[in-house]
């Protein structure tokens, strides 16, 4: 008997708190939103416009890209933003690829424009010096170590633009 009063005196109010709820979510109000908070509103057309042009990376970003992802063990991507003067076929694109697996680590230092007046239009030298560590087991290659090491060691890279305007790694010696 006192189980069955206790349900007829809590129902109803069980039932009152859950209306009350259910009303508090639709207004906003339980979260403390009213139905012009800006959480609320879809941005408008100013804010979101689908057709803005993302800037291209800078010469030096791409530099810097390509030696992280060697650093990264991303070698295929790696080979992939090299031009295809550099990787004409597939023995070259295994010979980098070999030389690149070598490498543990490789950070850009510093990256700096080179002889800017001899530079073209579609193509820019850059000095880059690097922080390198190199498997020992590299030593055994025919050029030890593929010629990386003596930190800090300084490369030379050539941007070359293709067809379509963007800069790809043409080069990477050991001087200009």
């Amino acid at each position: 008997m006192k189980i069955k009063q206790l349900i007829v005196l809590v129902l109803p109010l069980i039932l009152v708190v859950g209306v009350v709820l259910v009303l508090a979510f639709q207004s906003g109000s339980f979260f403390n939103q009213s139905e012009n908070s800006p959480s609320s509103l879809p941005a408008s057309p100013e804010q979101v416009t689908p057709n803005q042009a993302v800037p291209l990376p800078s010469e030096e970003e791409i530099i810097s890209l390509f030696f992280t992802l060697i650093n990264e063990r991303r070698i295929d991507e790696a080979i992939g933003m090299m031009s295809p003067e550099a990787v004409p076929d597939e023995a070259s694109r295994q010979a980098w690829k070999t030389q690149f697996e070598a490498i543990q680590s490789i950070n850009p230092q510093v990256i700096q424009a080179y002889n800017r007046e001899r530079w073209t239009e579609k193509e820019h030298l850059y000095q880059v010096t690097l922080a390198v560590s190199v498997s020992s087991e590299a030593a055994k290659a025919p050029i030890p170590y593929y010629g990386w090491g003596d930190n800090p060691d300084t490369r030379w890279i050539v941007l070359e633009k293709n067809q379509e305007g963007q800069w790809q790694i043409a080069s990477l010696a050991t001087g200009p």
